[in-house]
């Protein structure tokens, strides 16, 4: 169409018009006709087409109105009568039954001229199959209904935010997972005043990212709806081009149920890691008391005060027995998600300690200074001690595990880096894509339940980061887990 340039577009001469007509009437699925009540009805070869009839036949009334629907003969009978006046008539719409037993549909427009007393002189008008038309705007009746209703069945909804006019847009799937009435009006400030007030800080960054076109990561946010219950929400959003100008569009997903799993999976994980340490606390219990029955059965043989050696030995059995269980304690209690910036080289110093303490193995862990990364506390120390037993027992006795804490950057982010590596057995190609599905397992029957690398993946994925595998058989196994930096 580049070359398609003309300076003088000329009106069409009348009778160039005619010639062109039929052309234009098989091209378009169009007929015309003419109506005179003082002369009689012509049609266009065209309209014969439409209607399915042989233009060589006789044709009268009676047998036009034969193909007619019986529901639609009425709004043709009418149409003649419909206007009073010179002008246009209403379009309309009706079913034509073909010889052949087929349906089609039809869109009649006309135009109506009448004498100063109102009569009707002259009636001109088209008729166009519109049955494909019909039939997409009936696929697309069908369509939408059906997203609305699969919306509200599976807790998803969808929004349009128009940046220009700030007009907010919402599907009646999103007012069901917010909780709002069908008729309850909206504003640009509707999903601010949804959000949980600690979670409303990390939404205006998102949005703010994704509204400067950024290729945001999916947004996990508490929702607090009217009757005071808490809905859990992920959503995704692009920024997008329509005519009306910049527009966000976005889909939010309820995943309340899916959070209570993800909790129950990283409890359950946590107790599986306490009870594969269940062995080495008893051990350390049984230390302790050996060395506190030691002494008490010497101060009760002894005829004077016992020797200030003895009862600092006792202290110290003691206060290692306290501090072992306010650690043990404070790794199975479930706690309530809160994401803050979180010394990582901190975090994993304590889980370490802990698991070495307990378990009885070697674990060097080597920290960058100052990787903070925006987690859970709780979630990490659980997702690292079960990482932790997943590498003691690949190891043979008296190897030592190895845990790194560092930044790594990747497609231009960066990642705050918890690494745990074992020269185990390794792991068979065949497993490799499994490891992380829940209850998947190859130690013996009773030595694990396989939830422990399926929660640590929960709980990377519900921080917005991941958890990766190496492994080579024969050598060892290296998990990375990445999780999001508190840059700033």
């Amino acid at each position: 169409m580049a070359d398609f340039v003309l300076d003088d577009i000329k009106l069409l001469p009348e009778s160039e018009f005619a010639t062109s007509l039929p052309l234009l009437e098989e091209a378009t699925a169009l007929g015309t006709y003419v109506w005179e009540p003082s002369k009689g009805l012509w049609w266009s070869r065209g309209m014969f087409r439409v209607i399915g009839l042989d233009p060589e036949a006789r044709l009268t009334t009676a047998a036009f109105m034969e193909r007619v629907h019986p529901d639609d003969r009425h709004l043709i009978v009418g149409a003649p009568g419909v206007a009073s006046t010179d002008g246009a008539i209403d379009p309309i719409e009706w079913r034509l039954l073909r010889p052949n037993g087929e349906m089609r549909w039809i869109l009649g427009r006309g135009y109506h001229a009448h004498d100063g007393e109102g009569r009707l002189l002259r009636a001109i008008g088209t008729a166009m199959d519109i049955t494909e038309l019909r039939i997409a705007r009936r696929e697309l009746t069908e369509a939408h209904a059906l997203l609305k209703e699969t919306q509200l069945v599976a807790g998803v909804g969808t929004h349009i935010f128009d940046i220009t006019t700030r007009r907010l847009e919402i599907s009646d799937g999103l007012r069901k997972v917010l909780g709002i009435g069908p008729d309850e009006p909206i504003d640009d400030h509707l999903i601010y005043r949804v959000t949980h007030p600690d979670d409303r800080a990390a939404q205006a960054a998102w949005g703010v990212r994704a509204l400067a076109g950024e290729l945001v990561p999916p947004l996990r946010v508490r929702g607090i709806r009217k009757d005071g219950s808490i809905v859990y929400m992920e959503t995704i959003g692009r920024r997008v081009e329509r005519d009306s100008g910049l527009a966000l569009v976005g889909v939010t997903i309820d995943i309340t149920e899916r959070v209570r799993l993800e909790q129950e999976l990283r409890q359950a994980a946590k107790m599986e890691a306490m009870g594969n340490l269940a062995a080495h606390v008893a051990h350390d219990f049984g230390n302790y008391l050996t060395i506190l029955g030691v002494h008490v059965e010497a101060m009760e043989r002894a005829d004077g005060p016992p020797e200030p050696t003895a009862l600092a030995d006792m202290k110290q059995a003691l206060a290692q027995s306290s501090a072992l269980v306010r650690e043990l304690l404070a790794f199975a209690r479930p706690g309530s998600p809160e994401r803050v910036p979180t010394d990582l080289g901190a975090c994993a110093s304590s889980v370490v300690r802990m698991f070495s303490t307990v378990a009885r193995v070697e674990a060097h862990l080597a920290a960058e200074q100052g990787v903070v990364a925006l987690v859970d506390r709780n979630q990490i120390d659980a997702a690292l001690m079960n990482l932790l037993v997943n590498a003691r027992d690949a190891s043979p006795n008296g190897v030592r595990i190895r845990i790194t804490v560092d930044v790594y950057q990747s497609g231009g982010t960066r990642w705050a880096r918890i690494a745990v590596a074992d020269r185990g057995q390794g792991i068979l190609p065949e497993h490799i894509d499994r490891v992380f599905d829940p209850y998947f397992t190859t130690k013996p029957e009773g030595a694990g339940t396989g939830l422990g690398l399926a929660s640590a993946y929960a709980i990377a994925k519900q921080h917005g980061g991941s958890i990766r595998v190496e492994s080579t058989v024969g050598i060892g196994t290296r998990f990375e887990m990445l999780l999001p930096l508190a840059e700033g």
